[in-house]
């Protein structure tokens, strides 16, 4: 048996497969986005227990090569994360992975992230979900996480054809400290709940192919503001190689930037001839921004 008939051996009907179509043929984006085209030429495929969704769209998008794909299960028992974390993702989450064929220049790797966290995000709030961003790659509500992305590309002369978006999504399932789950958000903030995995599958679908259609339209400099409108650290206080700095943004390639103020005591780093505010430009991983004092948690089968 090939690993596309496993795969469809694994379909199951716990999820509704009409029910999810008709949820994506409704509006979940702000009506000032443009739809059209945005969510033509996935194929859907619904699972119930897989490794990890990112891979199970890896191969399927081997196996169909002019396709894009939308993989959901109910459960993970290898779900990836950022800096090859793994660990299992149990019922009442959503995990989502969207395969898509695309043409971006490398250095745009970092912004496939921050342009579909942003999209999630707009999506959710359309639904009076309050969330925010946290760099690089979580959904947060109150501080707490609510979800995760996972962005996974293939590079070829130095542009990106093809990328695998991974995202989880608290739901019904039980969460760490430093987490939050839709039910309860809806439940403390009287908010109307989603209370179908499809429709809250729909929304992140919609969210995704609407955002990356938009700003792979747009210039990148309008997409900067829109995205830190969102995103919670700006102003937070962080420390990197022993020096405290404060976060400014994010660059037109993604990364974070932060200004650092040497004092007298501190070693300048490299590059810095002086002791005034220096900005800096800051990769994934070579800052810690946390979830208060407890760091951040597993949450939502994305980190």
């Amino acid at each position: 048996m090939t690993k596309t008939e496993m795969m469809e051996e694994r379909e199951t009907m716990t999820l509704d497969r009409a029910l999810l179509e008709s949820e994506l043929n409704q509006t979940y984006f702000p009506a000032n986005f443009s739809i059209a085209g945005s969510l033509s030429n996935y194929a859907l495929h619904l699972l119930d227990t897989v490794d990890s969704t990112n891979s199970i769209a890896w191969s399927l998008l081997k196996a169909q090569p002019s396709q894009n794909v939308a993989v959901i299960a109910q459960r993970q028992t290898a779900g990836r994360g950022q800096r090859g974390h793994q660990w299992q993702s149990e019922s009442g989450g959503l995990y989502l992975s969207l395969g898509i064929h695309l043409d971006l220049p490398v250095s745009r790797a970092l912004l496939l992230t921050l342009t579909s966290a942003w999209g999630i995000a707009i999506a959710l709030r359309h639904q009076q979900i309050p969330v925010k961003l946290k760099w690089l790659n979580d959904l947060v509500v109150d501080g707490r996480k609510l979800g995760g992305i996972l962005t996974e590309s293939r590079i070829r002369q130095g542009r990106i054809y093809q990328a695998v978006i991974g995202v989880g999504i608290n739901w019904t399932n039980a969460v760490p400290e430093t987490g939050i789950s839709l039910q309860r958000i809806c439940q403390e903030q009287q908010i109307p709940p989603i209370d179908r995995l499809e429709t809250l599958g729909a929304i992140v679908i919609q969210g995704i192919s609407i955002s990356l259609t938009h700003w792979q339209q747009q210039d990148i400099a309008a997409f900067l503001p829109a995205y830190e409108s969102l995103l919670m650290n700006l102003g937070q206080s962080v420390v990197y190689q022993n020096i405290p700095g404060q976060v400014l943004g994010i660059t037109p390639t993604g990364e974070l930037r932060v200004s650092l103020q040497p004092g007298s005591s501190e070693a300048i780093p490299q590059g810095c001839g002086q002791r005034c505010p220096v900005e800096v430009c800051l990769k994934p991983g070579e800052v810690g921004l946390g979830y208060g004092e407890q760091g951040s948690g597993r949450v939502g089968g994305r980190e």
